[in-house]
């Protein structure tokens, strides 16, 4: 195998497991208004 197959299957092995890292994380922080993010605006009942 040359350079550039070895550097193109390194950039695609990458970025998958970039892919199944974000999938397979736990979510257990949300982001969101009202949620207790932090930022400093209340939600309005």
């Amino acid at each position: 195998m040359d350079w550039q197959t070895i550097t193109a299957l390194s950039c695609v092995l990458g970025t998958l497991a970039v892919f199944a890292y974000r999938i397979a994380r736990p979510s257990g922080k949300k982001s969101g208004c009202g949620k207790s993010c932090g930022c400093g605006v209340e939600k309005k009942r």
